[in-house]
This record gives C-alpha cells, structure tokens and sequence, in this order.
C-alpha cells in the first residue's frame, strides 16, 4: 500500500485557463494566491486564467515551484507536454513533476 499523500496537479490546459486539481490545503493556498477560482461542482478542482503564453509560462513556473506536478499522457497534448514545450522555446526553465496513472488510484511520478 502506498502512504504517500496524494498530490496536486495541472489537470488540463485550454487556450485561456489552467485546471488545477488541489488535494491538499497548501495547493489550494498557492493557487488561490494565483487568482484561481475554485469550481462550484468540483470543489477540489480550481481554474487559473491567463491571457498571453507569457502569463502562462509564469503561473506554471508557480506551480511547479509550489509542488504541483503536471498530468502526463500517452496521447494528446497533456499539460506536461505544454511544459516541456515552452522549456524548449526558452520561456521555463528547471525540472518538474509528472503524474500519470498506470491505474485507477495508481499514480506514478517521475522528475522531467
């Protein structure tokens, strides 16, 4: 069994928002502190907007360095691939976290 506490993560990113999944108090704190709102249906679940790839290159560099990692996927364009790419463009820098699941409620991270 695995006693790690469950971590936050950058759920999805569309062209204007970034969907946070908080799953702790200390997440949720620095994404509020981010100008999150958090969903009336999902109360775990929190949106970020940002309105230049700039803003957003800003507030995932926040939330990487608040220990929130980014949801990887086999297929798509999954918020880990969006940061690796706007590292490549010069516009992050450093590692980061990955999350994937190899399971229903198995996660699995790895640094980036």
């Amino acid at each position: 069994m695995d006693t790690r506490e469950p971590i936050s993560f950058v759920d999805k990113i569309t062209a204007t928002d970034i969907s946070v999944v908080c799953r702790d108090g200390f997440a949720a704190k620095q994404v509020k502190a981010l100008g999150g709102k958090r969903s009336i249906f999902k109360p775990r679940t929190w949106k970020i907007h940002f309105n230049s790839q700039a803003e957003l290159a800003s507030v995932l560099s926040a939330l990487r360095d608040a220990r929130v990692a980014m949801a990887g996927a086999l297929a798509g364009w999954p918020p880990a691939a969006v940061f690796e790419q706007l590292r490549e463009e010069g516009k992050l820098s450093g590692k980061f976290t990955e999350i994937v699941w190899s399971r229903p409620g198995e996660e699995v991270l790895s640094e980036k």
